[in-house]
């Protein structure tokens, strides 16, 4: 199974020896807990967190509790920038000044900016993720400022 074809679900599974061990199940794209389970399948694909993975009876499986993890919140896909809106990138509206403009992505920016997590080792998924977002926010400004430039005029002014 290729990494972009997995899928990984958290989960804290009670053994039946009384053992508790916290981590994903490592299932094909569309999985779920439940078929995972009640799947023909002897064992499962399970990754601890230390990120061993190992194939575990389902005999020997007692409880499996789903654990909740934060949402991914998903961009808008509306306009250029990688299927990405620049306003709400910047997290402005369509109708904001230059000065608007400048402000949103000075605030953006620092939040994602690579000096801000030069003392912090971050795991791979998250200094990708920040990586991109810094990408995104620095060619949303560029594409709201040459816009502004060629129109001539500011944003929102009258």
């Amino acid at each position: 199974m290729q990494d972009s074809d997995r899928l990984t679900l958290p989960v804290t599974l009670t053994m039946m020896d009384g053992r508790h061990l916290v981590g994903d199940f490592v299932v094909n794209l569309g999985g779920t807990v439940e078929r995972t389970i009640n799947n023909d399948m002897r064992f499962v694909r399970f990754c601890d967190m230390n990120g061993n993975e190992r194939l575990i009876s389902k005999d020997s499986i007692a409880e499996v509790e789903e654990r909740k993890t934060a949402k991914i919140i998903s961009l808008p896909t509306e306009g250029r920038l990688d299927g990405t809106d620049p306003y709400a990138v910047l997290e402005i509206e369509r109708t904001a000044t230059d000065g608007e403009i400048r402000e949103a992505y000075l605030r953006r920016a620092k939040s994602y900016h690579a000096d801000r997590f030069a003392n912090v080792e971050l795991p791979r998924e998250v200094a990708q993720y920040t990586d991109s977002m810094s990408r995104r926010i620095n060619e949303a400004y560029a594409i709201l400022t040459s816009t502004a430039r060629k129109n001539g005029a500011q944003h929102g002014s009258q």
